[in-house]
């Protein structure tokens, strides 16, 4: 194991796909596919936190683009798979408030009081994201960002040999314009630090919800698993967060030829 590495205790939930098929068709599909919301939440988190830790102050401009337009990605996916989460949670409202509620903890309660309010409003900017520059190409935004960029800066892509490090500006540029226009901050870092923060409490609310609603299923449906939590467990190596490194631009000269290519005639 790396010396500068930790040690993280996992504690395994074991069951059958018998031992599912004893909860309601409905129960059985959310407690799923809430344990995937969960998954696409951890990792996209993580991978943001990881990428807006690596890119040195003293890096070079170009770097420093690159590096931010990854982020954005990462902040744009994040709120889609959000808006998706709270769809999922939507369409099992019914049950959850009939069935599971009231035996939620009381910070998983708090935490679906605060997605409804979040979510329920039409001020939401990461529904926002999601429906215009997240998962869907809105023209009539681009339009408007387009129109909000400055005559002074200069546009224009970065062109590499290898395609994989080939990035163009001009449309990140725009997403910035298009966040200060859903956020109404007319500087680019304060609306993203808006977004950042209604990320993650969003995030938390969804992970307090799934976690509480999982000690309900688990304690109904799964009480052998759960009975066998504490002394089911493996410890497994884990670099610390700060560690990790994420960086747009890389020496793709081994990985294919398929990434390569010429991306434009360069002499």
């Amino acid at each position: 194991m790396d010396e500068n590495s930790a040690t993280i205790r996992l504690h395994t939930l074991k069951f059958k796909k018998s031992d599912l098929e004893r909860a309601p068709k409905k129960d059985r599909l959310f407690f799923l596919m809430a344990g995937s919301l969960q998954n696409d939440l951890q990792v996209l988190s993580k991978l943001l936190a990881i990428v807006i830790a690596s890119c040195p102050p003293d890096a070079h401009k170009i770097e420093k683009q690159a590096d931010s337009a990854m982020a954005m990605l990462i902040q744009r996916l994040l709120a889609g798979r959000l808006y998706e989460g709270w769809n999922l949670m939507k369409g099992f409202a019914g049950r959850m408030k009939e069935a599971y509620e009231p035996d939620l903890s009381e910070d998983a309660r708090d935490a679906l009081k605060s997605l409804r309010g979040y979510f329920g409003s039409k001020k939401s900017h990461l529904a926002q994201v999601r429906n215009k520059v997240g998962f869907h190409a809105d023209a009539e935004l681009a339009e408007v960002a387009f129109g909000r960029l400055s005559d002074v800066e200069d546009l224009g892509s970065y062109i590499c040999r290898t395609l994989g490090n080939t990035i163009h500006i001009t449309p990140e540029l725009m997403y910035y314009e298009a966040i200060c226009e859903i956020t109404g901050e007319p500087d680019f870092v304060k609306g993203m630090n808006i977004l950042w923060s209604e990320t993650q409490s969003q995030v938390s609310h969804l992970n307090s919800l799934m976690n509480g609603f999982t000690v309900v299923f688990a304690e109904r449906y799964l009480p052998d698993a759960l009975a066998a939590l504490a002394t089911e467990y493996d410890d497994v190596p884990a670099l610390p967060l700060e560690r990790l490194q994420l960086r747009y631009f890389s020496d793709l000269s081994n990985y294919g030829s398929s990434d390569t290519s010429e991306s434009v005639a360069l002499s």
